[in-house]
């Protein structure tokens, strides 16, 4: 599938708010799908039909699996097989190099992998050690006692 391709799966993306005739989305997008893509009109040729009745300006809150970003757009048109969305809001949620502790080596890695692996430590040669660990933290803390255990 081409860049120009990128669809939304609509297992990927669901209701979750209706209030005031106003209809709030969620849609959880692959890592490597970027702003740009979402907001092509095509993007959403595969759910447009779901927003039919979503009343007035209904929004979408968009992020990816490893949540590096997140994105807020309104619906301004929708169409059978589009929809026209403008950007309200974007948040680029990486971790600055400053924010990660110094006392964990470069080689490993600690990252979001969604909400099923949650955080996971991996190792210089890619290899997952730990995942489904709850928060940065704990990833962190497991890898400090991990590198302990190797004698680190």
């Amino acid at each position: 599938m081409t860049k120009n391709n990128v669809r939304i799966q609509p297992s990927r993306f669901n209701l979750i708010n209706i209030s005031s005739g106003r209809a709030e989305w969620r849609a959880i997008v692959e890592d490597s799908v970027k702003k740009k893509d979402v907001l092509n009109p095509a993007f959403w040729a595969l759910v447009a039909l779901k927003l039919r009745n979503s009343g007035v300006l209904p929004r979408i809150e968009i992020f990816p699996d490893n949540l590096e970003w997140l994105l807020e757009v309104v619906v301004t048109e929708i169409g059978k097989t589009h929809l026209v969305v403008k950007e309200v809001n974007y948040s680029d949620l990486t971790v600055k190099t400053a924010d990660v502790k110094k006392s964990i080596p470069k080689e490993f890695v600690v990252k979001y992998a969604g909400p099923h692996s949650k955080w996971r430590v991996i190792n210089p040669d890619g290899a997952v050690v730990k995942d489904k660990l709850e928060n940065r933290k704990y990833a962190e803390d497991f890898l400090k006692n991990h590198l302990i255990a190797l004698g680190n």
